[in-house]
């Protein structure tokens, strides 16, 4: 929300950057835009997807290894089905001659020849025996060597179990114990009928006890835990060979899932790589930045400059291109909070405050002060001023002209003033100015304006054209002296060395000549010749009403009466020679006055 607002502020015409936590440089920060971290995403799925096309051969190799395992431990399953019987066989064999020598049978035999027939038969059949375990030693070694550490089998107790059964049968082949029992049957073989039958059992009996010591060592104490032995290991076996078809099946099944999610990295990857492409301008990027860089130290450090220690209040710095002190910059101001407020609704930010300080800020708010307290001063000082024209005046067509007059001449000499010094100057005027010259101008407008207008309605008694030449003949010179000379006094002003000062008196001092000159002059005359009696309205009609009942009456002759008859020499006596005649005008003002 923070950098969605620094956007809005960013865009106003004239911000040249925006630097806050968002923003460090002026600018947003590349990896905490939503689409550039789319498009790092993007580009690791994309290299993820171009290892899985490139690894293609070796997923086929690791599938065809999985089927090739699992058909060759079915081998090994069906060479040691196919073994088991010659391997019962040869421990029944050395079963018998353990408990034969153990029971002491070879002392009980009644004939040489039925001893030496029985070993020589016995014999055979170690020798037949003995084959059959070379077999049997030729198919276990590669078993036991491929079960040694594959996982499956070490997941497996059975297959543990036969695996160590397999390792100690290959034992009796390393610690001579084959050789002995082929040993043995070699001399059963060999024993004739002239030998000395003693020596040869004796060689036997040793023989069988070193077997049974080997045999015992090895946990093969009984013919029945031999076959039970066996039975695990063929049951491990079928176990192994069952789960290593399991496992080719899900190794085709893992591999075709991968080649498949490769597919579908790619997809993402150019989705997620367009929409870097395509949103990395403008207000489309996003931004996030993780909760784990929130907490970093080195974060909380350059944060500490742009939020405040309570977590409320965030600071950002506005670089304009902008003059602080011109007016643009002023409105800029404005502009710029409108923008940040614009970012408010329907964000975290909805209820937070927005102010702004510096230089344009500063002297906006004083423009804004300014500008109200002016208008505020111009209605007040323009109601002032025409109440009171209406009240001595008794009129209120007279004092509308004459305060817009007063008006009319203010601007003309703020728009001299403007031309003067900000066209020709280069300068523009001070913020001061207008409203000092308002009040004088209209103190001194309205002033002249009441005297002149007061004299014009004395003078107006034989016509209102009449009266306005008297007026202007009476008191055209003192009033155009009186504005000259003030006029003057303002202009003194232009040597000041304040700006503010000179633009001052020279707005004043025009003012001052254009309402002598023109305004008292030609505008106010021509006003009044204009508009007649309606100048007085309403006090006129009131007088006029006066003036026609007075008419009406009957005067009587009483003692300091004054005679007013119609016709002009008629009189108590007869008048003066040197006076001269009253007019019927005249005589009707004077009965009303009376």
């Amino acid at each position: 929300d923070l950098e969605q607002m620094a956007a809005r502020v960013s865009q106003v015409p004239g911000v040249d950057k925006v630097r806050g936590i968002t923003r460090p440089t002026g600018e947003p920060l590349e990896e905490a835009k939503l689409s550039y971290q789319a498009g790092e995403v993007g580009g690791k799925l994309g290299d993820a997807s171009n290892l899985i096309d490139a690894r293609t051969r070796d997923l086929d190799k690791l599938a065809a290894g999985g089927h090739t395992l699992a058909d060759k431990l079915g081998q090994v399953r069906d060479s040691v089905k196919n073994s088991l019987g010659t391997a019962r066989a040869l421990v029944e064999v050395l079963a018998q001659l353990r408990g034969s020598g153990r029971t002491g049978t070879l002392a009980d035999l009644d004939s040489v020849d039925k001893l030496v027939t029985s070993m020589h038969s016995l014999g055979d059949a170690i020798e037949a025996n003995a084959q059959g375990a070379s077999e049997v030693y030729g198919w276990i070694e590669p078993v036991a060597r491929v079960l040694v550490g594959n996982p499956a089998c070490d997941m497996d107790p059975g297959c543990r179990s036969s695996r160590d059964e397999m390792n100690k049968f290959l034992e009796t082949r390393q610690d001579g114990t084959r050789d002995k029992i082929v040993e043995l049957g070699r001399e059963l073989k060999s024993v004739d009928n002239d030998k000395q039958i003693s020596s040869t059992i004796a060689r036997l009996r040793t023989a069988l006890n070193s077997i049974d010591t080997n045999l015992r060592r090895l946990g093969l104490s009984d013919s029945y835990g031999i076959q039970k032995r066996f039975t695990e290991v063929l049951t491990g076996v079928n176990s192994l060979a069952d789960g290593s078809a399991q496992l080719a099946e899900g190794v085709q099944m893992l591999v075709d899932q991968t080649k498949q999610m490769g597919g579908q990295l790619g997809d993402a990857s150019t989705l997620l790589v367009a929409a870097k492409r395509d949103a990395a301008p403008g207000s489309m990027s996003g931004f996030y930045i993780p909760q784990q860089v929130l907490t970093q130290d080195s974060f909380k450090t350059a944060a500490a400059a742009f939020v405040s220690a309570d977590g409320h209040a965030v600071r950002y710095l506005v670089q304009s291109n902008l003059n602080p002190f011109s007016p643009e910059a002023m409105d800029q101001v404005r502009a710029i909070q409108e923008a940040a407020r614009s970012a408010q609704p329907n964000t975290t930010l909805s209820d937070a405050s927005i102010s702004m300080a510096g230089l344009s800020a500063m002297y906006n708010d004083i423009r804004n002060y300014y500008n109200h307290d002016l208008r505020f001063i111009i209605v007040l000082t323009v109601i002032v001023v025409l109440l009171i024209l209406v009240a001595l005046l008794r009129a209120i067509v007279a004092p509308l002209y004459l305060i817009g007059s007063v008006i009319i001449s203010y601007a003309s000499a703020v728009g001299i003033g403007v031309i003067a010094f900000q066209f020709i100057g280069g300068q523009p005027l001070s913020w001061s100015v207008p409203g000092m010259a308002f009040i004088v101008l209209v103190a001194v407008g309205a002033d002249y304006n009441l005297l002149f207008i007061s004299r014009i309605r004395d003078e107006s008694p034989d016509g209102i054209r009449s009266g306005v030449i008297k007026t202007v003949k009476s008191t055209g010179g003192v009033i155009t002296s009186a504005g000259v000379i003030f006029a003057a006094s303002m202009f003194g002003l232009l040597i000041g060395n304040l700006q503010s000062m000179v633009e001052a008196g020279f707005i004043i001092g025009m003012g001052l000549l254009l309402d002598t000159f023109l305004v008292r002059t030609i505008t106010i005359p021509a006003l009044v010749v204009l508009c007649g009696q309606a100048n007085w309205w309403p006090s006129a009609s009131v007088e006029s009403w006066f003036r026609q009942r007075f008419s009406r009456s009957k005067p009587d002759a009483r003692e300091g009466d004054c005679a007013v008859s119609d016709d002009p020499e008629a009189a108590s006596g007869e008048s003066s020679p040197e006076e001269p005649p009253i007019s019927a005008s005249r005589e009707v003002e004077l009965a009303g006055r009376r």
